[in-house]
C-alpha cells in the first residue's frame, strides 16, 4: 500500500521539474534572436539615374546598391537577394517581376531589365536578413506612346502626314500642331478621331517662302504620357 504513493510522487516530481527547465531554456533562446534583430544595420536601397521617360515597348534598365553603414563607414552588401516590383498607374496592386542577387564586384550592384507597357512605379524590395534591417526604394517611370508618322505627296500640291498610334488607340482624338519657324511656339491647327486601326491622316502644306513644321499628339491619360509623333519639316524647293 506503501507503493502507490511512492510512484505517484516520483511522476509529480517529473512533471513540476518539466515544466520550468523548457520555459527557463525558451526565454534566453528568445531574447538571443530578439536582440540580434534589433542589433542588424539599418539599410537603404540606392537606384542609379536613369532616364524617368521612355516609349512604349522600349527597355528599362535599373541598377543600384544596397548600402549600410558600419563603425562610421558607407558599404554595399554583396550576395543579397533583392526584388523588382511593378504598379502600373492608377492601380493598387505590385506584381514582382524579377530578382536579382547584388554582385561581389568591387562594387557590388544588382540590375534589372524590363519592357515598358505604361506609366508605372516601380520599387526595389531587400526582405531583411539576419544581419540587415528591410528596406525598399520606389520610383516612377513617364512613358510615352509610339507615333511612326510621315508626308506623302498625294498630288504635285499636296501633302499628308499619315502614320498610326502605338499601342492600340482606336477612335480617340489626336491633334495637329505647327510651328511658322524653328523656334516659334507649337500651337493646335486642327484635331481628328483615329480609324479602328488607330491609324490618322492630316492634309498638311507647305509655304511659298521658308518653313513649316508639323507634329501629331496624344493626350496625356493615366497610362500613358503626352505623346508626340517626329516634327516634319515642309518647304518648297
Amino acid at each position: 500500500m506503501r507503493v502507490t504513493p511512492a510512484l505517484t510522487g516520483v511522476a509529480l516530481v517529473v512533471s513540476l521539474l518539466g515544466v520550468p527547465v523548457s520555459a527557463e531554456a525558451a526565454q534566453p533562446a528568445q531574447a538571443a534572436a530578439d536582440s540580434a534583430k534589433a542589433h542588424r544595420r539599418n539599410t537603404w536601397v540606392v537606384v542609379h539615374p536613369y532616364r524617368h521617360h521612355k516609349r512604349f515597348g522600349a527597355h528599362l534598365k535599373l541598377s543600384g546598391q544596397l548600402r549600410y553603414r558600419s563603425h562610421g563607414s558607407v558599404f554595399a552588401a554583396t550576395g543579397v537577394k533583392v526584388r523588382l516590383l511593378r504598379r502600373p498607374a492608377g492601380s493598387h496592386h505590385w506584381r514582382r517581376i524579377g530578382s536579382d542577387t547584388t554582385s561581389h564586384a568591387a562594387k557590388p550592384t544588382y540590375s534589372f531589365g524590363a519592357k515598358t507597357r505604361g506609366n508605372a512605379d516601380y520599387r526595389v524590395v531587400f526582405r531583411g536578413n539576419p544581419h540587415l534591417q528591410p528596406s525598399r526604394k520606389t520610383v516612377h517611370l513617364f512613358v510615352h506612346r509610339k507615333l511612326p508618322a510621315k508626308v506623302v505627296q498625294v498630288s504635285p500640291t499636296d501633302l499628308q502626314l499619315v502614320g498610326h498610334v502605338v499601342p492600340r488607340y482606336r477612335h480617340q482624338k489626336v491633334k495637329l500642331q505647327k510651328r511658322d519657324c524653328r523656334r516659334c511656339a507649337w500651337h493646335p491647327i486642327r484635331h481628328q478621331r483615329t480609324t479602328s486601326r488607330s491609324h490618322f491622316s492630316f492634309d498638311v502644306g507647305a509655304p511659298r517662302s521658308g518653313s513649316w513644321y508639323f507634329r501629331v499628339k496624344t493626350a496625356r491619360s493615366t497610362r500613358f504620357a503626352v505623346s508626340y509623333s517626329a516634327t516634319f519639316r515642309t518647304f518648297k524647293p
